[in-house]
């Protein structure tokens, strides 16, 4: 029984290892709460004929969770989460944009469902209901883990149907310092679509994504075909609240606590067998 007891403490050992390495780390599907928000400082640019980059734009983004609900879509029903996304934006020309893209997520997995745009001004709505729900971040998140979007995407009030194809890929990690603070191993995600102006182009977007704080960092390029990226705009966090529930990245403890429980019982099963 010894002999047996010392080749499960070497394989325990070998456990322990395993799971305390970094490389499998997975960042889990984040819980959101009534009242949780971030704001963002936004910047748009713009370029001249030339080709100088200059700035277009400046505004503010709040993304804030404003309840969970349950509602009936193509007759099912989903318990969900209901996220308001408030932009201004301030232009260089004196002009001031203000909109709001609600976003009605699936609780379960955080599939966006359907989204209403308000603009102000002549605040039309614009409703865009997705079959099948769309992931933009398929969780859980790992480095190298890719998946693809392919949706139809229902407009009304005018009923007209459009195809959204985007690619996206967990990238890698990085350490990003915000206004709001440095957030480090971020992973980050980058989701790249058709553009809407050219054949030749297309939008690449990268989020970097925190378990304390959920979204962090995001930048837009136009990629064109030989993979040169022109900034379109970037949002910077400046303050949020937050405070997942459960942890957001997976951690050994409740398997090494498991193992260590089970090490225990086998020498307490030795010493009575003495």
């Amino acid at each position: 029984m010894r002999k047996y007891l010392k080749i499960m403490l070497i394989n325990l050992l070998v456990v322990s290892i395993l799971l305390v390495s970094p490389v499998g780390a997975e960042l889990e599907k984040p819980f959101f709460e009534k009242g949780d928000y971030w704001i963002y400082d936004v910047t748009f640019y713009n370029y001249y004929e030339n080709g100088t980059q200059y700035i277009q734009g400046l505004g503010t983004l709040r993304s804030e969770i404003i309840k969970k609900d349950k509602i009936t879509i193509n007759g099912e029903t989903y318990n969900i989460v209901v996220v308001n996304d408030t932009l201004t934006v301030n232009y260089v020309d004196g002009k001031r944009e203000i909109s709001v893209i609600t976003r009605y997520l699936d609780e379960d997995s955080l599939a966006v469902l359907m989204e209403v745009e308000k603009n102000a001004g002549t605040w039309q709505v614009t409703e865009a209901t997705y079959d099948p729900p769309i992931f933009y971040y398929d969780y859980p998140l790992f480095v190298g883990k890719n998946w693809s979007i392919d949706s139809n995407a229902t407009f009304s009030p005018y009923g007209n149907t459009t195809r959204y194809i985007a690619f996206c890929e967990c990238i890698g990690k990085q350490n990003i310092t915000t206004k709001a603070g440095k957030f480090e191993n971020c992973y980050v995600v980058r989701r790249v679509e058709p553009s809407y102006i050219s054949n030749d182009t297309y939008l690449s977007y990268y989020f970097a994504i925190h378990p304390d704080a959920y979204v962090c960092f995001f930048e837009e390029y136009l990629t064109n075909q030989t993979g040169e990226n022109i900034l379109l705009s970037f949002a910077n966090l400046t303050s949020y609240s937050y405070s997942p529930g459960k942890e957001s990245e997976k951690t050994p403890s409740f398997e090494i606590a498991t193992a260590i429980l089970s090490l225990v019982m086998i020498y307490l099963f030795s010493r009575k067998r003495k």
